[in-house]
């Protein structure tokens, strides 16, 4: 198990070799770029001669260009791939843990609805998450269909004493 102050070094670490790779790639096609033009230019002076010779530097110039930027691609998605874990790894560490206490559940997203959530009920005392409730689709309780009469400060409370969270 990592420390969050670890997970957060690796993050650094991970995008400074992003970063890194990144620079890489703009010095390779600056470089490339030119040493195509100076190869055009030498060509243009000696015409005929050797312009399929030159054609070819630059087929080959361009395949290699091509084969490092591949690499280069390849090694920043397996950065970003690193970086998802490691976020992974820090939602883990970082997120608080909640007990698996009863708690209601919305009805129209289906999520839990643990504090700090705001809870708003109908008339007739049914529960839905201020954020479905403001949904335009959602102008009634989608449970008997009365009007919303607004938060549900009591149940708020008692689910924060329940999860013991100071808010």
């Amino acid at each position: 198990e990592h420390s969050i102050a670890s997970v957060l070094d690796l993050v650094e670490e991970t995008k400074a070799e992003l970063k890194n790779n990144s620079v890489k790639l703009d010095i390779l096609d600056q470089r490339h770029s030119e040493e195509i033009n100076l190869l055009l230019r030498k060509q243009s002076k000696e015409a005929g001669k050797i312009s399929e010779l030159h054609a070819r530097e630059i087929a080959h110039l361009k395949s290699c260009h091509d084969r490092e930027k591949k690499m280069i691609e390849d090694d920043s998605k397996e950065i970003c791939d690193k970086l998802k874990n490691i976020k992974t790894q820090l939602d883990l560490v970082a997120a608080p843990t909640m007990p698996d206490l009863p708690c209601p559940e919305c009805p129209v997203c289906l999520e839990s609805m643990k504090p700090p959530m705001r809870i708003v009920q109908c008339h007739n005392g049914h529960l839905v998450c201020e954020g479905c409730s403001k949904m335009k689709e959602i102008e009634t309780c989608p449970t008997c269909r009365e009007e919303f009469t607004g938060r549900a400060t009591a149940m708020e409370q008692h689910l924060r004493l329940l999860f013991k969270i100071n808010i």
